[in-house]
Protein backbone atom coordinates (compact mmCIF):
# COMPACT_ATOMS: atom_id res chain seq x y z
CA UNK A 1 0.00 0.00 0.00
CA UNK A 2 0.98 3.47 -1.02
CA UNK A 3 1.24 6.08 2.03
CA UNK A 4 -1.54 8.45 2.15
CA UNK A 5 -0.45 11.91 2.50
CA UNK A 6 -2.00 15.09 2.46
CA UNK A 7 -1.39 18.86 4.08
CA UNK A 8 -3.41 21.80 4.51
CA UNK A 9 -4.51 24.67 2.38
CA UNK A 10 -1.31 26.72 2.75
CA UNK A 11 1.35 23.63 3.04
CA UNK A 12 2.27 24.28 6.99
CA UNK A 13 0.88 21.28 7.81
CA UNK A 14 1.99 18.21 6.11
CA UNK A 15 0.81 14.84 6.93
CA UNK A 16 1.86 11.10 5.92
CA UNK A 17 -0.12 8.14 7.12
CA UNK A 18 1.33 4.81 6.66
CA UNK A 19 -1.51 2.51 7.38
CA UNK A 20 -4.57 1.70 5.59
CA UNK A 21 -7.70 3.09 6.78
CA UNK A 22 -9.24 1.16 9.39
CA UNK A 23 -12.76 2.42 7.98
CA UNK A 24 -13.99 5.51 6.49
CA UNK A 25 -17.40 7.60 7.25
CA UNK A 26 -19.38 10.34 6.29
CA UNK A 27 -20.17 12.17 9.86
CA UNK A 28 -23.41 14.20 9.52
CA UNK A 29 -23.33 15.54 13.10
CA UNK A 30 -23.99 19.14 14.17
CA UNK A 31 -20.16 20.09 15.22
CA UNK A 32 -18.39 18.20 11.54
CA UNK A 33 -21.00 20.54 10.18
CA UNK A 34 -19.96 23.22 12.07
CA UNK A 35 -16.05 22.01 11.75
CA UNK A 36 -16.36 21.89 7.43
CA UNK A 37 -19.18 24.68 7.56
CA UNK A 38 -20.86 22.04 4.89
CA UNK A 39 -23.40 20.10 5.99
CA UNK A 40 -21.07 16.52 6.62
CA UNK A 41 -17.50 15.62 6.60
CA UNK A 42 -15.72 12.85 4.85
CA UNK A 43 -13.32 11.09 6.87
CA UNK A 44 -11.37 7.97 7.64
CA UNK A 45 -10.15 6.71 10.71
CA UNK A 46 -6.05 5.40 11.03
CA UNK A 47 -4.04 3.91 13.99
CA UNK A 48 -2.52 6.67 15.76
CA UNK A 49 0.93 5.16 15.55
CA UNK A 50 1.04 5.30 12.08
CA UNK A 51 0.70 9.30 11.57
CA UNK A 52 3.73 11.60 10.79
CA UNK A 53 2.39 15.28 11.08
CA UNK A 54 5.20 17.44 10.17
CA UNK A 55 4.11 21.15 11.49
CA UNK A 56 2.29 22.78 14.22
CA UNK A 57 -1.53 22.21 14.55
CA UNK A 58 -3.79 23.99 16.69
CA UNK A 59 -6.43 22.04 18.51
CA UNK A 60 -10.13 23.15 19.72
CA UNK A 61 -11.85 20.82 22.22
CA UNK A 62 -15.05 20.20 22.64
CA UNK A 63 -17.93 17.75 24.31
CA UNK A 64 -19.49 15.55 22.46
CA UNK A 65 -22.89 14.02 23.16
CA UNK A 66 -20.94 10.93 24.65
CA UNK A 67 -19.07 12.95 27.03
CA UNK A 68 -16.01 12.31 24.95
CA UNK A 69 -13.70 15.11 24.63
CA UNK A 70 -13.01 15.33 20.43
CA UNK A 71 -10.10 17.52 19.61
CA UNK A 72 -10.33 19.53 15.94
CA UNK A 73 -6.84 19.93 15.14
CA UNK A 74 -6.57 22.43 12.12
CA UNK A 75 -3.66 24.90 10.73
CA UNK A 76 -3.33 27.73 12.76
CA UNK A 77 -2.34 29.75 9.74
CA UNK A 78 -5.20 29.10 6.96
CA UNK A 79 -7.49 27.47 9.62
CA UNK A 80 -7.90 24.05 6.94
CA UNK A 81 -9.43 21.16 9.55
CA UNK A 82 -7.03 18.52 9.51
CA UNK A 83 -7.79 15.59 11.64
CA UNK A 84 -10.05 14.61 14.81
CA UNK A 85 -8.61 12.86 17.78
CA UNK A 86 -11.59 11.72 20.49
CA UNK A 87 -10.80 10.53 24.17
CA UNK A 88 -13.29 7.50 23.69
CA UNK A 89 -10.73 6.45 21.10
CA UNK A 90 -6.94 7.89 21.93
CA UNK A 91 -5.60 4.57 19.65
CA UNK A 92 -7.52 6.09 16.34
CA UNK A 93 -7.33 9.65 14.41
CA UNK A 94 -9.65 10.87 12.25
CA UNK A 95 -8.55 12.77 9.19
CA UNK A 96 -10.71 14.82 7.04
CA UNK A 97 -10.86 13.67 2.88
CA UNK A 98 -10.29 17.00 1.83
CA UNK A 99 -7.19 17.26 3.23
CA UNK A 100 -5.55 14.44 1.34
CA UNK A 101 -3.38 14.81 -1.31
CA UNK A 102 -5.61 12.46 -3.55
CA UNK A 103 -9.55 12.82 -2.07
CA UNK A 104 -10.40 10.56 -4.63
CA UNK A 105 -9.23 7.71 -3.30
CA UNK A 106 -11.56 8.10 -0.54
CA UNK A 107 -14.67 5.37 -0.32
CA UNK A 108 -16.99 5.86 2.39
CA UNK A 109 -18.26 3.07 4.18
CA UNK A 110 -21.19 4.59 5.63
CA UNK A 111 -22.91 7.51 6.84
CA UNK A 112 -22.67 8.12 10.87
CA UNK A 113 -25.08 10.86 12.78
CA UNK A 114 -27.65 10.47 9.84
CA UNK A 115 -30.52 11.35 12.01
CA UNK A 116 -28.62 15.15 11.63
CA UNK A 117 -28.45 15.38 8.06
CA UNK A 118 -29.90 18.53 7.00
CA UNK A 119 -33.16 18.17 4.16
CA UNK A 120 -30.56 20.20 1.90
CA UNK A 121 -27.72 17.86 2.14
CA UNK A 122 -27.45 15.31 -0.48
CA UNK A 123 -24.87 12.83 1.45
CA UNK A 124 -25.86 9.68 -0.65
CA UNK A 125 -25.18 5.98 1.00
Amino acid sequence: MDKLTGRCMCGGIHFEISAPPDFSFICACTQCQKTTGTGHAPAFAVPAGAVTIRGQLKFYEQKADSGNTVSNGFCPECGNPIVKKTSGHPERLYFHVAALDNPDAFRPERVIFRGSVRGWDRVGL
